[in-house]
């Protein structure tokens, strides 16, 4: 039989271990670390992310427009033009939570926490199905949670962490290969695109390589019309709710490409700058600064040097760039390995999508850091299939240490200069998102 684009397999082959009760409880621990890292963030940041003068602080997040749209169905709900079905899935559940007595702000980072839970424990799942033993998997899926990504990221209400547990749950399916239904796929498929609509890049590179062309074709049409049905309801019942599919959506976010930024005479940054972002500031992170960019003040790292950080920036540095580079190696091995072939292909073509993307749109680039970490991390694990395997290993283990204590540091670093910018009045509330009772003035 055959995978898409031809590439040969066994039946519904995928290279997985047989899964037990310990893989399970392996998957509960990671996830319950990842729950327990994220709380432990959002205790630090407290709420410097969450009044009406947070706006563009944090990496430029719109963290006060993702809490409105979460807890308020009359809120402004216009960027579902790139979030297509965001408030529909996802508000609901957070005004239930809040119907049965959670604040509003808990419920929304209830959800963040529960993207956490599925990205540490899915993402472990993810590698011993890819052929990892229980060791190797668990230090790689450790590297994940430790990252200056997951770190930063699973610690305030934005929607690309909820974006970044549809891209585990992707890389899951790939891992799998067919299912018996279809559904599955569709609904994988589906999930990416919901939330960020360049993320569907990531559901339709599994299913290319996983299915025939023309159950390809059939999967990926499902989970459009699923996702746009949701966004036809969803504009009648969310205020100010637009569509994904009007070529203005797609035209409007040229703003916030280079393209859009030299037409409007603002700086860029080149190719490689974000390039250097989304391979080593997704993993390790420099010191954040503050800049004022269109009038606000913005904690970012986008042009710091990348080892600025704590002396163990230079060890993480060192390790994580030497083990992407075994990991290549893993992968140009897995592309002559049946069994593995399809799931390098897809991951490849995953991480193109988002090299190709990001060369040119959003800054700064670490605003999407949780959509390339599950890609960078499953890549480095790639690896373990290399004559470098304990080599590879050992780097693992030096890039989580040394890097999540440079990545603590890091975090503290921009968690202060978050509060100290609202301890200074913040940045200007946007008329659509008004001081109320879920984001209170500053």
């Amino acid at each position: 039989m055959h995978d898409g684009l031809g590439l040969a397999t066994k039946r519904l082959a995928a290279p997985r271990s047989p899964l037990d009760r310990a893989d399970a409880a392996l998957g509960l621990i990671f996830a319950a670390v990842a729950v327990a890292i994220a709380i432990w963030g959002f205790g630090i940041l407290g709420h410097a992310l969450q009044t009406a003068a947070s706006f563009n602080i944090w990496f430029q997040a719109d963290s006060p427009r993702v809490i409105g749209n979460l807890t308020d169905r009359q809120s402004n709900h216009a960027r579902t033009s790139v979030h297509p079905a965001a408030s529909i899935l996802l508000t609901p559940i957070v005004i239930a939570l809040h119907k049965l007595g959670i604040p509003a702000l808990l419920a929304s980072e209830g959800l963040v926490l529960a993207a956490a839970a599925v990205c540490g424990g899915v993402f472990y799942i993810v590698l011993r199905m890819l052929g990892l033993p229980r060791l190797a998997a668990s230090v790689f899926t450790a590297l994940f949670l430790s990252s200056a990504a997951f770190i930063h990221w699973y610690s305030q209400i934005e929607l690309n962490t909820v974006a970044g547990a549809t891209i585990v749950v992707a890389l899951l399916a790939l891992a799998y290969g067919r299912t018996k239904s279809e559904l599955w796929w569709v609904l994988v498929s589906a999930a990416t695109l919901s939330i960020t609509i360049t993320n569907w890049s990531i559901g339709l590179a599994a299913t290319v390589v996983r299915w025939p062309l023309r159950r390809c074709v059939m999967i990926s049409l499902a989970a459009l019309t699923i996702v746009m049905l949701l966004s036809l309801v969803q504009m009648f019942t969310f205020w100010h709710a637009a569509s994904f599919f009007r070529i203005g959506a797609v035209s409007s976010e040229m703003h916030w490409s280079a393209l859009g930024s030299e037409h409007d005479g603002l700086p860029t940054d080149p190719p490689l700058m974000n390039m250097r972002s989304l391979f080593l500031t997704t993993m390790l992170a420099p010191d954040p600064v503050v800049e004022t960019q269109d009038g606000d003040k913005v904690v970012t790292n986008q042009d710091v040097p990348a080892t600025s950080g704590t002396p163990f920036a230079i060890a993480a540095s060192v390790a994580w760039i030497t083990l992407l580079g075994c990991g290549l190696l893993g992968a140009l091995g897995g592309i002559r390995n049946d069994l593995r072939r399809p799931f390098v292909a897809g991951l490849g073509l995953m991480l193109l999508g988002q090299m190709v993307l990001h060369s040119i749109y959003g800054n700064p680039t670490f605003l999407y850091a949780p959509h390339f970490l599950p890609l960078l991390v499953a890549l480095a694990a790639l690896s373990w299939f290399t004559p470098l395997r304990w080599l590879a290993l050992g780097l693992a283990g030096v890039a989580c240490v040394a890097g999540g204590v440079n990545n603590v540091h890091a975090f503290r670093s921009a968690a202060a200069l978050a509060n100290q910018i609202i301890d200074q009045g913040g940045n200007a509330i946007q008329p659509a998102f008004p001081a109320n009772d879920v984001l209170p003035a500053r």
